[in-house]
């Protein structure tokens, strides 16, 4: 597992990436369209790089 620190704090993070694949049918067990959406907005609202460059934090 890669940590980085979170912005300007002393406080290390795990590295994660977020799949979304299963939101676009039921077939694989989708949630509540609620559920959905707070995931989605979360991402904006705490922004994520799922790439080999550092973060931009």
């Amino acid at each position: 597992m890669k940590y980085e620190r979170l912005g300007r704090t002393n406080i290390k993070v795990s590295k994660i990436g977020l799949g979304t694949w299963q939101f676009g049918s039921s077939y694989w067990g989708w949630g509540k369209e609620l559920d959905r959406d707070e995931v989605v907005l979360a991402t904006k609202v705490f922004p994520y790089r799922n790439s080999a460059r550092k973060p931009t934090v």
